[in-house]
């Protein structure tokens, strides 16, 4: 992602514009995926120290907060789900990116992999996590797995270190 990309979300992401013009911003700047340059500018941006205008079920919010993932896991239907530790985002639905709200289970769930693989499943969850709700979803040593294998596991946490520059 260039500069100029880079730039481009920025300057939406400072006005008071829609997800979805943020989205139409960033196609218009020549940037393919969404959750890459979602990733390539909130990792930026947040890591810096930035704060960034997000709506949320509460109306805009201008600061971020960290919820601690307590658990990440592979359901019978093949599907990623991640579960905070405390927090509920039952409205994530409007982040309009494929990720929903499980109230029996506690967490957050993408549907079965099509085209995108689980890594690329856990950055949209977070993504769509934190431009909803300005909540970001952090891993910690004890945050416990189930049916992810051990590559996976080590392949998220890459990508949850590389997404923001921490775990």
């Amino acid at each position: 992602m260039t500069e100029a990309q880079v730039s481009a979300g920025l300057a939406v992401m400072d006005s008071e514009f829609t997800h979805a013009d943020f989205q139409l911003a960033l196609r218009e700047a020549g940037v393919a995926s969404y959750g890459d340059a979602a990733d390539a500018l909130l990792g930026r941006e947040l890591g810096r120290g930035r704060t960034l205008k997000m709506s949320g079920p509460g109306g805009p919010q201008v600061n971020t907060r960290t919820e601690v993932i307590e658990a990440i896991g592979i359901d019978s239907g093949e599907r990623l789900w991640v579960k905070p530790e405390t927090a509920t985002f039952p409205a994530i639905f409007r982040a309009g990116m494929e990720v929903h709200w499980d109230h029996e289970r506690r967490c957050v769930y993408s549907p079965k992999p099509r085209n995108w693989s689980y890594v690329d499943w856990f950055r949209q969850i977070r993504t769509a996590v934190l431009a909803e709700y300005g909540v970001e979803l952090t891993l910690k040593p004890t945050t416990s797995w189930w049916n992810v294998d051990a590559d996976l596991q080590r392949a998220i946490r890459e990508a949850a270190t590389n997404w923001m520059g921490k775990v």
